[in-house]
This record gives C-alpha cells, sequence and structure tokens, in this order.
C-alpha cells in the first residue's frame, strides 16, 4: 500500500505548476511587390509569424492557434482580398509551400484550417518558434493600377494559446486557451 500512495504523490508531483505563461506573437507584412497582374501566373510571396512564451512549466509545451482573418477588405469565399478604393484583388494566405493548404481564422475556417505551432522548452522555461506564412496573389486581367491593401486590426490576428503536457493534440479546431489580439 505505501507503494502506491508514493506513486500517486510522484505522479502529482509531475504535474505543471498552476502559472501563468505569457505569449506574444509578431507577423510579418506581405509585400508582393509591383506584380504583373495581367500575366497568366500568380506571385507569389512570404511573411514570418513568430511566437515566443515565457513561465512554460516543466514537461509542458505552449500549443499556440495563430487564427488570421479576412483582413479589412474582407473575402471572397475561400480568398481574401486587397482593396483599392472600390476596386479588390485577391489573395490567400498557406501554410505550406504548395500553397494548397489555406490558412484560416478559428472563427472562419472558410479561409483554411489553423495550424498549430508548438513551443517546449523543458529547461529554461522560455521558448520562441517561428512560421512560415506562404502568400499568393491572383493574377486579374481586369486590374487597375493602385496600391491595394487590407489591414488586420482588432481580431483579425487572433490568436490563442495554453499549456499542455507533452503527446497533447496539435490539432486547432474546437481549441479554446488563452488570447493574443494583435492590432496594427
Amino acid at each position: 500500500m505505501k507503494a502506491l500512495i508514493v506513486f500517486v504523490a510522484l505522479c502529482f508531483s509531475a504535474l505543471p505548476r498552476a502559472e501563468a505563461q505569457t505569449c506574444s506573437a509578431t507577423i510579418s507584412s506581405v509585400d508582393f511587390g509591383s506584380p504583373d497582374l495581367l500575366a497568366a501566373t500568380p506571385t507569389d510571396a512570404l511573411a514570418t509569424v513568430t511566437v515566443s512564451c515565457t513561465n512554460i512549466p516543466l514537461l509542458t509545451v505552449v500549443k499556440m492557434c495563430p487564427g488570421i482573418g479576412a483582413g479589412a477588405a474582407g473575402s471572397s469565399g475561400s480568398a481574401r482580398l486587397l482593396s483599392s478604393g472600390g476596386k479588390t484583388l485577391s489573395y490567400q494566405l498557406f501554410q505550406d509551400a504548395a500553397r494548397s493548404q489555406g490558412w484560416g481564422a478559428l472563427d472562419n475556417t472558410q479561409l483554411g484550417s489553423v495550424p498549430a505551432i508548438i513551443l517546449g522548452n523543458i529547461l529554461s522555461g522560455a521558448g520562441t518558434a517561428t512560421r512560415t506564412i506562404y502568400a499568393r496573389l491572383y493574377a486579374d486581367p481586369s486590374a487597375t493600377a493602385g496600391t491595394y491593401v487590407s489591414n488586420f486590426t482588432g481580431n483579425q490576428t487572433a490568436f490563442s494559446y495554453s499549456a499542455l503536457l507533452f503527446g497533447a493534440s496539435t490539432n486547432c479546431t474546437g481549441f479554446v486557451g488563452n488570447a493574443i489580439v494583435q492590432d496594427g
């Protein structure tokens, strides 16, 4: 009986401390440059999302679910829009270099799913991770010259995160955690 009690006590001592994780996130701008929209080929660009967390308890990881909404210019179906006055151009953000998996938001899966970013450093209690965002601007023969933009403010970039034991699900579907709402 004593062995069982010691084992149970050891199991509970391995649980993470109840300490608040502090996380931050930044996303670099997507810049398509001066594309030839009359060409039959799309224009590709890259951006980077960087997440950093501190106070990661021993034997845990932080799962970050970086949801990126449609932006101020909105979306049409599964494509985001850039606007210049009343004119729009279609573009999309992707999780993969082949640009086949759209990057969406937890509240807008029509744009794509939300990939998980896993941070874990069981020795220092802190971690940083980066993930590439692959962007594609679609060709549009009817496009006119202009500066096309879409700003992401308020909950357009809402990142949810939580500390989890190693081996926990890396799926962001239905995930609820602490939130970072980027503004700007």
